[in-house]
């Protein structure tokens, strides 16, 4: 008995492993026939290496064909992709020490917006968000709304056979396009939501005939046999929707205009993006035009404090706000010599992407260097580091290479960014990492659609001043108490990070003309200490002494 089980065992076994190879095979060979296109003198569907079937691969061909509106081929290949690799990363192994960066779901999600797919659209980009959150991923999450939007409203049947009281008809708040349905059908019917397509799905029904249902958009609600009647319910369209991203509440900002990232949709059509104080007083205004809007807003502060109330307006009059309660205060004074010394290594391109241009390095540098919150050290004294990235395949350097460098050149921090072009796009990725522990300290990414070559350095300015707006410049008070640690009376919600370093200051007498009492000349400044941030809390850090000690209870601060 035992023979014959084990006998009949092993076929299975071997019949198992022979489908899933002929699968494998399947896929690998398919992939393999598609010969690539060439459009306008560019060629999509490549590869960098001989096509051999690996994950990889398929994610970089699939994007390729998705850089030249080959949708079917697009599709194809992410999701063989997809079947070899199920989670995105902007640093995936491929063998070895090899890696690439992988956003499968996201430029899948990408895909099928491009084919009216939007369900299974979101379905993969939030998917992306949730692995490996991207700029881009929220940026395609808002257009599959802005596009559900504009969809045709969902529709009732008044079918023949049988009877729908309807008793709620209410727009879905976070779908817009979609209605919530309840009422109540002849005891014992069936009922269904139609598709476009004609594709129906079953609707749970009470024994008592009671129902509750969510249409989406372009759904039918049907129930009965014979011709029906349809009756469109006419709906208000769903308020507008914002999303805000830039400094909250409880921080400080120490410039002149602070930078805002906005996203607004709206299913009446938008009409304007504006920033207001409690008063009324109009800071920054954009006009808006379509389905969906995205941008950047310069907000220009006076010292003091600030409501900031951010409002999205549509064609029907109605409008959201957002609030955000900030503190402005002067630029503190930094010495050029006191800032921190950074190592700017030079931009990396994902194989995902359409590659970078000559320009793209240099205003990256340029850009850097007019926000001037950093003293940048020259990264071409470094050919060592120059071979190194050149290995580079994820479009990603990792933090511990990124510190070495920034160690032989003797600097604070090193700034390492991946910027990945699409068709009419631009996504950049940017990191600070601390050099003496080799810990990411700071990051920040910037998306936008890109038409000409003045957006793009708006572009670039505005990666510069998101890593300053999250490592900005502070100033602030120490207390040394004559027992325990010294306390820095600013914390995580006014911008303060882990081993972030302040110069305790002392300033000399004003020179001053006797007899005009004018200044000649401002006292002298010298650095008393330097303090680094040990712990950081909400709004209180405590702080280490690295070089000097503060001598008096209260102290003046400037960060690095």
């Amino acid at each position: 008995m035992t023979r014959s089980r084990r006998l009949y065992r092993t076929p299975l076994a071997l019949v198992a492993s022979l489908i899933l190879a002929s699968s494998l095979l399947q896929v690998s060979c398919a992939g393999r026939k598609q010969a690539p296109q060439t459009v306008a003198g560019v060629t999509f569907g490549t590869t960098r290496a001989q096509f051999r079937g690996r994950w990889w691969q398929y994610y970089e061909r699939g994007v390729s064909w998705g850089l030249g509106g080959f949708w079917n081929e697009a599709e194809a290949d992410l999701r063989a992709c997809l079947r070899l690799r199920q989670t995105d990363a902007r640093r995936a192994r491929t063998y070895g020490m090899h890696f690439v960066q992988c956003f499968a779901h996201r430029e899948l999600g990408a895909v099928l917006i491009e084919r009216g797919q939007l369900d299974e659209a979101e379905r993969e980009v939030l998917a992306s968000l949730a692995q490996e959150p991207s700029a881009k991923a929220e940026f395609l999450l808002e257009r599959i709304r802005a596009l559900r939007a504009g969809a045709p409203p969902p529709t009732v049947d008044a079918g023949s056979g049988a009877h729908i009281a309807l008793d709620t008809i209410t727009a879905h708040a976070a779908q817009p396009g979609s209605l919530n349905v309840a009422g109540s059908v002849g005891a014992g019917a069936a009922l269904e939501a139609v598709a476009a397509d004609g594709s129906a799905r079953a609707l749970v029904v009470e024994t008592a005939g009671h129902f509750t249902a969510l249409l989406n958009a372009g759904e039918r609600l049907r129930t009965g046999r014979g011709t029906t009647a349809v009756v469109v319910v006419p709906i208000p369209p769903a308020a507008p929707a914002l999303t805000v991203d830039g400094p909250g509440d409880g921080r400080i900002v120490t410039e002149a205009q602070v930078l805002y990232r906005y996203e607004a949709s709206a299913e009446a059509g938008l009409t304007e993006m504006s920033v207001t104080t409690v008063d009324g007083t109009v800071l920054a205004r954009q006009a808006l035009h379509g389905l969906h809007g995205a941008g950047m807003l310069a907000v220009p502060l006076e010292p003091g404090e600030h409501v900031l109330h951010f409002t999205v307006t549509d064609r029907s009059g109605r409008s959201v706000t957002d609030q955000r309660h900030l503190s402005a205060q002067p630029r503190p004074e930094q010495d050029r010599a006191l800032r921190a010394t950074a190592l700017v290594l030079p931009l990396q391109a994902p194989i995902d992407g359409a590659g970078l241009q000559s320009g793209d390095d240099p205003l990256f540098l340029t850009m850097l260097n007019r926000d001037g919150r950093f003293r940048l050290l020259d990264r071409q004294a470094d050919e060592l580091l120059n071979k190194e990235l050149r290995l580079i395949e994820a479009g990603y350097v990792d933090s511990a290479t990124a510190a070495e460098a920034g160690r032989r050149l003797k600097t604070r921090y090193a700034v390492t960014a991946t910027l990945r072009r699409g068709r009419a796009d631009i996504e950049c990725f940017i990191r600070l990492i601390h050099v003496e522990s080799g810990e990411e300290v700071a990051r920040a990414d910037a998306y936008a659609p890109i038409a000409d070559a003045t957006q793009e350095q708006s572009f670039f300015a505005a990666v510069a001043n998101r890593l300053r707006q999250a490592f900005p410049v502070l100033a602030g008070e120490l207390h040394v108490p004559a027992e325990g640690r010294m306390e820095l009376g600013l914390g995580r919600r006014q911008g303060v990070i882990n081993r972030m370093r302040f110069h305790v200051l002392s300033v000399g007498k004003d020179l001053v003309d006797a007899k005009t009492g004018t200044v000649l000349a401002p006292g002298k400044r010298t650095v008393q200490a330097t303090i680094e941030a040990d712990r950081v809390y909400d709004d209180l850090s405590e702080m280490r002494a690295v070089a000097g000690i503060p001598r008096a209870d209260k102290n003046r601060v400037v960060s690095e």
